[in-house]
């Protein structure tokens, strides 16, 4: 397992459990008519999405840079009207292909700006209206791969992204990643990364975060990747605070 990044791209090994069942996900082809006909979704949205998930993903990432904006709102609002655990699986790993690019980390924070100028001039306050709240919702859905794929989408507009979670949800995100390592998680390695993309930013304020790495480090991969969050949690923020750190024997 390992998690690099390449011309600005995030990338993360094959062996990884999210990315295998994320590309058998990718292939399995969605009928978006229905949902249309149901009122499930939008036309707007219906014609967007109905273009957008015919293409190669090479496609999708040159479509971006023409509709960007107008794709991202999109998916977005699939996130939030879409029940259907298939469809928003494969509905999610859209909203991740986009952000396998960092720069289109952009696209969600302009919509963000506009929701949050819009709020301000109906006189509603901004806070707590982040466009990033529906994917910490699906942290609480059943279905584990919805639940880690959320969780990934949000470490790499967290660790990028200007814009940052309220400290409330900010701090509720951290606490589930940690109580996710007590747990016997097939996409651990998820978890693991998300916390180093994390972790690489002292302003998210993990000061007060006691980092646990697990006993289920089972695999050398495993292990690799917890040392590697540790090595990274105590180089940003030093060791004067090591008393808060709790390490397991792995």
């Amino acid at each position: 397992w390992y998690q690099r990044r390449v011309r600005g791209e995030f990338v993360i090994g094959v062996t990884d459990t999210l990315t295998v069942r994320a590309s058998q996900i990718r292939s399995e082809a969605i009928m978006w008519q229905p949902l249309l006909r149901s009122a499930v979704i939008k036309e707007h949205d219906y014609n967007v999405i109905a273009v957008y998930d015919t293409m190669s993903k090479e496609q999708q990432m040159e479509r971006l840079k023409v509709d960007g904006l107008n794709i991202v709102k999109t998916l977005i609002n699939l996130t939030i009207s879409i029940c259907n655990e298939k469809i928003l699986q494969h509905v999610l790993v859209l909203v991740n292909d986009v952000l396998s690019d960092k720069e289109n980390i952009k696209l969600f924070e302009e919509i963000e700006e506009a929701n949050v100028a819009e709020k301000m001039a109906n006189k509603e306050a901004p806070k707590g209206l982040s466009s990033w709240e529906p994917f910490l919702d699906l942290l609480n859905r059943p279905d584990d791969f919805i639940v880690n794929q959320s969780c990934l989408i949000l470490a790499k507009v967290i660790s990028c992204g200007e814009f940052r979670l309220d400290s409330k949800n900010l701090n509720w995100f951290i606490n589930w990643q940690v109580s996710q390592l007590l747990q016997s998680n097939t996409y651990l390695h998820t978890i693991l990364a998300s916390q180093q993309l994390m972790l690489r930013y002292r302003s998210i304020g993990l000061r007060s975060t006691t980092l646990l790495v697990s006993t289920r480090c089972s695999t050398f991969s495993l292990l690799e990747s917890a040392s590697s969050c540790s090595i990274r949690w105590c180089s940003v923020f030093g060791f004067s605070v090591s008393e808060q750190r709790t390490v397991s024997n792995c």
